[in-house]
Order: structure tokens, then sequence, then C-alpha cells
């Protein structure tokens, strides 16, 4: 009985790590947003008290930055694990791939794709909280994946398919890890 305890009591703490991994991110991404509009001179203007919380299944983007030119319509867009891929289909859907390694002949290893369920991509509102003023910038829609994952993918269910990078567009958002979002933001004037 008193080894049942701290057992226990490992396991939550291992099952917690996923969750508190991705308040650490979320809020770092809230920081380092921040500094940088701050920085720039830029405006962040969150759409709800505590934005950088929003979830991939959230209708509404999550907070809007403005620049001289340009507004950026941000939704945060989180994947379970840093070894998942993110794969998206010409149907307008999604899903998550993982790799579970299996052991192979002669010392050597095969990987086998496990993939989630396919969700349909919500058709994000990126007008709620919308300024008058804004009317007369450039509107980006963004879609900001934070954590990050291995790799995102394009599939086409006609076969074939490739590897999407920074800026490459999804369901008429671009999408962005972290850390190319900033630089955009920084190449901004």
């Amino acid at each position: 009985m008193d080894i049942i305890l701290p057992l226990l009591a490992v396991v939550a703490v291992l099952l917690a790590i996923p969750g508190l991994r991705w308040i650490y991110k979320r809020v770092t991404l809230a920081v380092k947003l921040k500094a940088c509009c701050k920085s720039k001179g830029f405006r962040l203007v969150g759409n709800r008290p505590l934005w950088m919380f929003g979830t991939s299944g959230g209708s509404v983007c999550d907070c809007y930055i403005e620049t001289a030119r340009t507004l950026y319509a941000v939704k945060l867009f989180s994947t379970p694990s840093k070894r998942s891929t993110l794969v998206f289909d010409d149907k307008g859907h999604y899903c998550f791939q993982k790799k579970i390694p299996l052991a192979g002949g002669y010392g050597g290893s095969i990987e086998y794709p496990k993939e989630s369920r396919h969700r349909p991509m919500p058709a994000y509102d990126f007008r709620r909280g919308y300024r008058m003023e804004w009317e007369i910038k450039t509107p980006v829609r963004v879609l900001l994946i934070n954590p990050v994952c291995r790799e995102i993918r394009y599939a086409s269910l006609q076969g074939g398919g490739r590897m999407l990078g920074a800026g490459d567009m999804v369901n008429n958002c671009r999408i962005y890890p972290l850390s190319r979002f900033l630089g955009e933001l920084e190449a901004q004037r």
C-alpha cells in the first residue's frame, strides 16, 4: 500500500506534462507577441480575456495585430505533440499522424503511421471584434500553430501531397509557427 500512492503521483505528473507544456507554450507566445508588438509600435488586441488560451475548435479569431498597413487576424491552432504531423486535405479537414516505431529485421526499425480521425476545419470568424478604422488596412488571416508539431503536410484525396511551410495557404489562412510569424512581424514597418 505504501508504494501505490507514490506510484499514482508519478503517473499523475506524467499525464499532466502535455497540458503543462501547452500552458507554458501559450504563455510564452503571449509574452513574445506583446514584446514584438511593443518594440515595433504595433497594437495587439485580444478578442477576449485570456485570448492566448484559444483552442483549435473555437470559431472566433483570438487576436488582432495592427501594423501601419496590415491587420493580422490570428487564430491559434494547437497540436497534441511535437512528434506528430498535422495533415490538411483538400476537403477542408485535418488530422494528426503519429509514427509508431516497430522493430524491424536485422536491427532496423519501421515506423507505422497512425492517424487520428479527420475533423472538419471550423469556419473561423475573423470579423468578430473588427473595428471600423481597420477597414483601410490589408487583412491577413493567420493560423498560428502553437505548440508546433514535427511537420505540416497537405494531402490530396486524389493522391499525392506536399510539405507545407510558413506562409503557405490553408483554407484561406496563412499558416505560421510562432518563430516565423515573429519574423514576419519584424519585417513589417
